[in-house]
C-alpha cells in the first residue's frame, strides 16, 4: 500500500524533492540519533567536544573536519538497518522510483562545513532517491538543505551544470558569493521529518552550523549495461573514498545480507558485484 498520495508523487516528479513531515515518532528519532551519535563518538572520540553548534548565519563553519561512518551493524544500529531492509521508508522510495529498489547503505555524519551548490551525480543512467534526516531542527539560518526546484533533469539541469563550470567553487568557499549566484528553496527540517530527493537535483547548504545527519539512498533495480554500471558505481562509491575507520565494528554491508535468508533485493546486489 502506497504511503504517498498522488499529489506528493507529482510534487517529487516535478520539483525533484519532497519533505515527508512526521515520518518518525519522537521515540524513533531519538533512537536513530542515539545510534548515529554513539557510533560516531565511539569511532571519533574528539566529537564529544564538538557537538555544540559552532556557527550561525553569515559566519562560515571552518577548521573542523566532517566525519562519516556506515551504520549497518545490526547489534549497535538496529533501526538504521531496519530502515533500509524493510520499512515504510523503503516503500516510499519504491513509490517514487516506480520499481523495486536496491540499497546504498546508510551513513551517520557529523557535518561541520558548508556545501556549495552541486549535484550528487551527473550520471543520466542512475535512477535513485536519497534520504536525509537531521538531529536538530534546521532552518535557512542553520544551514538546512536548499534546493533549486525542478533542476534534477532536462534543459535546466544541463544549463546549471554549464553555469557551475563557468563559475566553479574556488578554494576556500566564499559563502556570500555562492549565495548571490544561486537562489534556492530552503525547507525547514525537524528530527522527525525526512527529506527525499533525486541525486541529480542542484542543492547546497550555506551559513550553517555543525550538525549530525543520517542518510541513505535507494537505487532502482537497473536494466541494461549502462544502468547496471551506474548503480554499481553509486552503491560502492563510499568504499573507494579511503575513509579510515574500524570496518569490523562498522561494516558497510549488513551481515544478514550474506546469509541464506537474506532479503530478496540482496540477490540483485550480488549480481551487480557490489557484495
Amino acid at each position: 500500500m502506497g504511503l504517498l498520495d498522488s499529489e506528493q508523487l507529482a510534487f517529487f516528479d516535478l520539483f525533484g524533492f519532497i519533505v515527508v513531515r512526521d515520518f518518525f515518532t519522537s521515540d524513533q528519532s531519538e533512537q536513530l540519533f542515539r545510534e548515529v551519535i554513539q557510533s560516531l563518538t565511539d569511532q571519533y572520540p574528539q566529537l564529544r567536544e564538538l557537538r555544540e553548534p559552532v556557527a550561525k548565519t553569515g559566519i562560515p563553519v571552518d577548521g573542523v573536519a566532517s566525519y562519516l561512518l556506515p551504520l549497518m551493524n545490526s547489534a549497535t544500529t538496529p533501526l538504521s538497518c531496519e530502515l533500509v531492509n524493510e520499512s515504510p521508508l523503503r516503500a516510499i522510495a519504491e513509490q517514487l522510483l516506480g520499481k523495486d529498489v536496491l540499497v546504498k547503505p546508510p551513513k551517520g555524519s557529523y557535518l561541520s562545513n558548508a556545501s556549495p551548490w552541486h549535484q550528487d551525480t551527473r550520471d543520466a543512467d542512475l535512477r535513485a532517491v536519497k534520504c536525509a534526516v537531521y538531529h536538530d531542527e534546521l532552518s535557512v539560518a542553520d544551514g538546512t538543505l536548499q534546493f533549486l526546484p525542478g533542476s534534477h533533469r532536462g534543459a535546466l539541469a544541463r544549463q546549471l551544470a554549464a553555469y557551475r563550470d563557468e563559475m566553479p567553487v574556488e578554494e576556500g568557499l566564499e559563502e556570500l558569493s555562492e549565495e548571490r549566484r544561486w537562489p534556492g528553496f530552503a525547507p525547514s527540517l525537524r528530527p522527525v521529518d525526512v527529506v527525499l530527493f533525486d541525486p541529480h537535483i542542484w542543492h547546497g547548504s550555506l551559513h550553517g552550523r555543525a550538525r549530525f545527519s543520517w542518510t541513505t539512498s535507494f537505487v532502482a533495480v537497473p536494466e541494461g549495461r549502462e544502468e547496471k554500471a551506474a548503480a554499481q558505481k553509486h552503491i560502492a562509491k563510499f568504499l573507494g573514498d579511503d575513509f579510515v575507520y574500524d570496518q569490523e565494528k562498522f561494516p558497510y554491508y549488513d551481515a544478514r545480507w550474506f546469509r541464506a535468508d537474506a532479503p530478496a533485493f540482496v540477490r540483485r546486489m550480488r549480481e551487480l558485484g557490489v557484495l
